[in-house]
């Protein structure tokens, strides 16, 4: 039998034993919906607020910033579509780059075509990365700037800080990110 080796853990990881353990239990003896109002429920609501605490603990937030969704696309819908909406007062500009995933240009694209935005699309180098100097020259307000979840990307965004600090603001960062350029 060949082997396989696979490189596209960006997309889709095989589940971790220990993390299948964990959820064992969720998908037989505790599968209330954590709506309902009778024991069932409020069984499974009890878990999902203790695994929200513990989420909210790990990252430094609070248990009402911890949102769960069903996956990566519903995440961006849920973040881009948030931040682009309640800024708007501020300004209708917004940037990515044009080497996202197709659910997040999606969202920019309705947000143009749509709900009246307008929307610059960064280029990428031949490494999957925004210049500085490219995000500096699309800036006239800055409302939303998105970075897909590669390390070495996320990486980058802390070397914008120079750029544009105020997208630090909020993080108990100070002067230590936690990756360097």
């Amino acid at each position: 039998m060949p082997r396989t080796i696979y490189f596209d853990y960006n997309a889709t990881t095989p589940l971790d034993p220990a993390v299948r353990e964990a959820m064992l239990p969720f998908l037989g003896e505790f599968w209330g919906n954590p709506s309902s109002v009778h024991h069932v429920g409020r069984r499974a609501r009890a878990l999902l607020d203790d695994s929200r605490e513990r989420a909210a603990k790990v990252l430094g937030a609070k248990p009402s910033e911890i949102v769960f969704t069903s996956g990566g696309t519903e995440s961006n819908n849920l973040a881009i579509f948030g931040a682009a909406r309640l800024f708007k007062p501020k300004g209708r500009h917004l940037i990515t780059s044009a080497f996202e995933h197709h659910s997040v240009l999606n969202c920019f694209d309705y947000l143009e075509k749509k709900e009246g935005f307008e929307v610059t699309r960064l280029p990428v180098d031949s490494e999957g990365l925004v210049s500085p100097e490219d995000l500096k020259k699309a800036r006239r307000f800055l409302l939303f700037f998105f970075l897909w979840d590669e390390i070495r990307r996320l990486r980058k965004l802390f070397c914008l800080v120079d750029f544009f600090p105020f997208l630090f603001v909020g993080h108990n960062w100070g002067n230590n990110p936690p990756f360097s350029c």
